[in-house]
């Protein structure tokens, strides 16, 4: 693997009051990015790009339906960014080559759209890639709070190592007591 990332986390039960919280704002988020990417097929005719960022945001729409899905937010963060970034190079790289992004001129309305769609596309992404990110990691703080056993806060004894028993300091097992043995000798 070229980037070592963890696991996705793996949804068991619903998700968590604060995870469905955020459920407006990404539903807002997508129907965003839904118009930006149907902008991107109808005035751009990028059909590889726009294939792309739809299987992106059809994650999301997946993640928004299954009650937000925690394993499927995190799988459109990760295409999120990835897709973000690449578009952010891309607009710097159509920036680099006109003589002017916005502006007035020949042909500006179509200069215009153009600039906008391809400024529009990463400044809809790199939130989606955020808010995954948050809703990761409010999950991951849910499931340590999940797992310890006094609700949520450790105590100090809780986090010694632990020490052997007085039975298990009083065993005579040896652990590779004896002669040894070569392969080939009878």
């Amino acid at each position: 693997m070229l980037i070592p990332l963890p696991a996705p986390p793996l949804q068991v039960g619903p998700a968590s009051n604060y995870i469905r919280s955020w459920s407006p704002y990404l539903l807002v988020l997508l129907v965003l990015q839904s118009l930006v990417c149907a902008l991107r097929f109808i005035c751009l005719l990028d059909i590889m790009g726009g294939f792309i960022m739809a299987i992106a945001i059809g994650l999301g729409w997946y993640a928004w339906s299954q009650d937000m899905n925690i394993t499927f937010i995190c799988y459109y963060g990760i295409f999120s960014l990835i897709n973000g970034i690449f578009d952010l190079v891309r607009f710097i790289d159509y920036a680099v080559h006109v003589d002017q992004v916005f502006g007035e001129g020949p042909n500006f309305r179509n200069r215009n759209l153009v600039s906008g769609i391809l400024l529009a596309t990463p400044v809809v992404l790199f939130p989606g890639a955020f808010l995954a990110w948050k809703l990761y990691q409010a999950n991951e703080a849910d499931q340590g709070l999940d797992a310890a056993p006094t609700g949520g806060a450790w105590r100090e004894e809780e986090r010694q190592p632990l020490r052997p028993s007085a039975s298990a300091q009083r065993s005579q097992f040896q652990a590779f007591h004896g002669e040894g043995q070569r392969l080939g000798t009878t």
